[in-house]
C-alpha cells in the first residue's frame, strides 16, 4: 500500500512581532510512504480500499508542535470514499465489497490519502450505488457543517427566515439547499458579482442575494427590509468581518503587514504564536469581506439564533445586551466535535446517512471540486490550492 503524509514547516517557534517572518514556514511537503504488507483489521475495524479523498484544512490547535527538532508527519486527508476489503471480527454493520464513505478521526493511524486505510466501522456509512465516489467525498465536510448548523445548533423551524453568509462556499450552498423546503425566505451574501452568478447557477429556486462588494454597508438594512422590519430568525456565518473601529489601533503595525502572507496552506488560519495571536487574527478580519458583528446583531429577530464558526469572536457588554433584549442566542459551529467525541456517534452516523440519501434523491448537489490523481499530487498543489474558495480538492486513487 501507499500513503501520503505531510511535513509542516517550523510553526512551533514564537516569532518576534517586529521581525521578519519567513512565509515558507507555513508551507508543507509531501512524504510518500510505501508499505509492502496490508494491515489486518481488528475488533470493529475495517480495511478500506480508498477511491477518493477530499483535502481540507487541519485545525492547528489539534496539531502537536515538533520537539527536539524531530521531523513530525501528519496524515493527509480525512474525508474518504471507497470499498471494504476486509472486516474485523466484531464488525456488524458492514461487510466485504460494501461501498462506504466517512470522515476519519484525528487520531487515525493512517491518512485518508492512501491506497488503503484502517478505520472503525463507527465512522463509516454506506455509499449510494448510483453516485460517484468523487461526488460523495466532496459533500462530506460541507454537508456536516450545514446539517450541524441548521438542525443541531440552529434548530431550524418551519417558515423561518434565514440568512446564510458566504453563499458561494461549499457549506453555505448545502445550507441553502437543505433549508429550501423549510424556510419562507432565504437570504445569502456573496463577495462579488461572479460569486452571485455562481450561486444563481447552482440554486434552482429564488434566493435573495446581497453582494457585499456593492451593498456591504446596507446588508443589515436589506435583511430588515426583506422581513418587514422583523429581522432574521436564523443567521449562519462561516466567519465574520471585524468592525473597522476595532482594528484602527493596529492599522500601521509592521507585524500585520509581514504576517498577512500567512493566509494559505494546508493548516487553517488559527495562529499559535502566543501573545501575538489576537493581533494576527485582527489583521485577517480587517481584510475579510463579510458582514460585521454589529450588522449581524442588527439583523436578528426576537428570539433569533446566530450560529457562527468564528472561535475567537469578542462580544462586548453592548453586544450581549442586544442579544438579551432580543431574547436571542449564539452558538458556535465546530463540526470536528463529531469525530473527537463518541458520545453522539449514533447521531453522527444518522447525519452522514441522511446526507447520502439526500444526495441520491437530488435534494442536494455535490460541492464543486477539482480532481487530481494520486500520483500527480505535488507539494505545489497542496500549498497553492485555496481551501477557502468555492472549489474543493479531491484526490482520486482509481
Amino acid at each position: 500500500m501507499k500513503s501520503l503524509w505531510i511535513i509542516p514547516g517550523d510553526n512551533s517557534a514564537i516569532p518576534n512581532p517586529i521581525s521578519d517572518v519567513n512565509p515558507q514556514d507555513n508551507r508543507v511537503t509531501i512524504d510518500l510512504v510505501h508499505n509492502i504488507l496490508l494491515p489486518l483489521p481488528e475488533n470493529t475495524q475495517v480495511l478500506v480500499s480508498v477511491k477518493t479523498c477530499a483535502i481540507s484544512r487541519i485545525p492547528r490547535k489539534l496539531i502537536k508542535p515538533s520537539t527536539n527538532g524531530a521531523v513530525v508527519r501528519y496524515p493527509l486527508g480525512y474525508e474518504i470514499s471507497g470499498m471494504v476489503l476486509e472486516t474485523g471480527p466484531d464488525v456488524k454493520r458492514l461487510k466485504k465489497e460494501d461501498e462506504v464513505v466517512g470522515v476519519l478521526p484525528y487520531d487515525t493511524t493512517g491518512p485518508g490519502c492512501a491506497t488503503h486505510v484502517l478505520v472503525s466501522e463507527m465512522f463509516l456509512v454506506h455509499k449510494p450505488d448510483n453516485i460517484l465516489h468523487t461526488d460523495c467525498c466532496s459533500l462530506l465536510k460541507p454537508g456536516l457543517q450545514a446539517y450541524t448548523a441548521l438542525y443541531v445548533l440552529g434548530r431550524l423551524q418551519k417558515d423561518d427566515v434565514i440568512l446564510i453568509c458566504e453563499g458561494a462556499s461549499p457549506a453555505a450552498l448545502v445550507c441553502i439547499q437543505l433549508a429550501h423546503s423549510h424556510c419562507s425566505k432565504i437570504i445569502t451574501t456573496v463577495s462579488n458579482g461572479e460569486e452571485a452568478e455562481y450561486v444563481l447557477s447552482e440554486i434552482p429556486f429564488q434566493v435573495t442575494i446581497i453582494d457585499l462588494s456593492t451593498q456591504g454597508k446596507t446588508g443589515a438594512f436589506i435583511c430588515l427590509k426583506e422581513t418587514g422590519g422583523l429581522g432574521v430568525n436564523l443567521i449562519i456565518d462561516f466567519g465574520i468581518k471585524m468592525d473597522e473601529s476595532l482594528t484602527q489601533h493596529i492599522k500601521n503595525s509592521e507585524y500585520i503587514e509581514v504576517n498577512s502572507k500567512f493566509v494559505t496552506g494546508i493548516f487553517d488560519d488559527e495562529c499559535s504564536i502566543g501573545f501575538t495571536e489576537e493581533c494576527y487574527a485582527l489583521s485577517l478580519f480587517k481584510k475579510k469581506i463579510g458582514l460585521t458583528k454589529n450588522q449581524i446583531l442588527s439583523s436578528l429577530s426576537l428570539g433569533g439564533r446566530w450560529v457562527t464558526s468564528q472561535d475567537n469572536i469578542q462580544l462586548d457588554p453592548p453586544d450581549t445586551h442586544t442579544l438579551f433584549m432580543k431574547g436571542a442566542s449564539i452558538s458556535f459551529l465546530f463540526t470536528d466535535l463529531w469525530s473527537l467525541s463518541g458520545f453522539n456517534q449514533g447521531k453522527y452516523l444518522h447525519i452522514l446517512s441522511s446526507l447520502m440519501g439526500k444526495l441520491e434523491a437530488n435534494t442536494i448537489a455535490p460541492s464543486r471540486y477539482n480532481t487530481v490523481g494520486f500520483e500527480a499530487l505535488t507539494d505545489a498543489i497542496i500549498n497553492e490550492f485555496n481551501f477557502d474558495n468555492s472549489t474543493r480538492l479531491i484526490i482520486s486513487l482509481d
